[in-house]
């Protein structure tokens, strides 16, 4: 049997059932490509289990992938992913390997940053277009593509949850500073009138966290306030592009805005 089990967004947010797997799993796959893993987790989860756990990339993971299903052909064999397990194309994929060996599955859902920052925000899912991704820059890889995304949302009249990129090697999400600049210099670089200085856009940081913070607010004020950028530092961050918000979601948002006008 190979079980994926959601880990969810916080410490200890794995269901009894997550916990009841991994103490009948022979062997134990953590996968921390998509978000950054505190380690008191990882202990929680060995010390609930009893047993050491393997963490793996998930390049391992595709790239390995036969071998590594194989491995439940005869014992259960868990793959742990932060989230929930069938948001990322790699775990359909583990998913479509088991079933043509004939292995049997089970998913073990848990909380997803797509609907908790939603939730969070105080918008109305209903009214989100496509979800946006926006990459780390480098040297000859500046990509601004994201900006055609965004104004095809607007144009929809509908909000656009932003992820921001990854940093496997340091382990880290992109740093709201990181963002903005981003966002500025592609809006430079396409001509693109869709986020200014102006703009107001919802900061999500440690969503479903103890520490989760929501800051409404503009681009020029999160981009300029080092305060903003202390309170968010060393935080998960994701972003939403709101569209022209209803009553009840504007009335949601204002609290936001008022709670942090004021600093300086």
């Amino acid at each position: 049997m190979l079980v994926l089990i959601g880990l969810g967004l916080e410490s200890k947010d794995i269901s009894v059932r997550g916990v009841e797997a991994l103490r009948r799993a022979s062997k134990i796959l953590l996968e921390k490509y998509t978000t950054p893993m505190e380690e008191e987790y990882v202990e929680y989860l060995e010390k609930e289990s009893g047993k050491k756990i393997v963490l793996v990339k998930r390049s391992e993971l595709e790239e390995n992938l036969r071998r590594t299903v194989e491995e439940a052909k005869k014992s259960d064999l868990a793959i742990l992913i932060p989230g929930d397990p069938m948001i990322a194309t790699t775990h359909r994929i583990i998913i479509e390997e088991a079933s043509s060996q004939g292995i049997g599955t089970e998913v073990i859902h848990a909380a997803s940053i797509f609907t908790a920052a939603i939730g969070a925000s105080g918008l109305d899912i209903y009214r989100f277009g496509p979800i946006v991704t926006i990459p780390f820059w480098h040297q000859n890889y500046t990509p601004a593509s994201f900006l055609d995304a965004l104004s095809r949302n607007l144009s929809a009249n509908e909000h656009t949850l932003i992820l921001l990129d990854i940093n496997s090697e340091e382990n880290r999400t992109m740093r709201i500073g990181e963002a903005l600049s981003i966002i500025e210099n592609a809006s430079s670089k396409s001509k693109s009138t869709i986020i200014n200085q102006d703009t107001k856009i919802i900061v999500l940081a440690n969503v479903g966290k103890k520490t989760e913070k929501v800051i409404y607010s503009s681009v020029k004020y999160l981009k300029d306030n080092a305060k903003i950028e202390s309170i968010l530092k060393n935080k998960s961050l994701c972003l939403i592009l709101p569209s022209t918000p209803t009553f009840a979601e504007a009335r949601f948002i204002s609290r936001l805005e008022r709670e942090y006008s004021n600093i300086s």
